[in-house]
């Protein structure tokens, strides 16, 4: 098994759907093999709106918190979390502190999938961000 650490960068930012500035995908390098064992663990913190110090902006670990909104990466998924998806066109998954492919905490088998795997911060306007989660990968 080998091990790998990536830093997720909330500040992170790409052009989607034609919005610049928008929350991206980041390439880990790892390419995961179909039915392969894995495991992700992520610390640190991070803020959607740091350039705000005096309205008590919101600051989480990678759990995140709030409401997706539509624009989101994964709308359909925690907040300003750590989320991952295997492959560039595959189905985005939650994270938070840890993840292994046989969580009972995550109601699909990520281990039928094979690809690349791509880390984020579940956001919309990345412009504003500051922090990550550093990423600890072992497969």
């Amino acid at each position: 098994m080998s091990t790998a650490v990536f830093y997720i960068d909330s500040a992170a930012r790409g052009s989607v759907n034609g919005r610049p500035n928008h929350s991206e995908w980041q390439d880990t390098g790892i390419t995961l093999n179909q039915n392969q064992a894995y495991d992700v663990t992520c610390q640190g913190k991070a803020t959607p709106i740091y350039h705000y110090p005096n309205t008590g902006a919101f600051i989480a670990g990678p759990e995140g918190g709030g409401n997706s909104l539509p624009d989101f990466l994964a709308p359909n998924l925690q907040a300003l979390a750590a989320i991952a998806k295997i492959g560039k066109d595959g189905t985005p998954f939650f994270i938070g502190k840890g993840y292994d492919e046989n969580s009972t905490l995550i109601s699909r088998n990520s281990g039928s999938e094979s690809g690349k795997l791509f880390l984020a911060y579940n956001d919309s306007l990345a412009n504003d961000n500051m922090g990550g989660f550093f990423a600890n990968i072992h497969y």
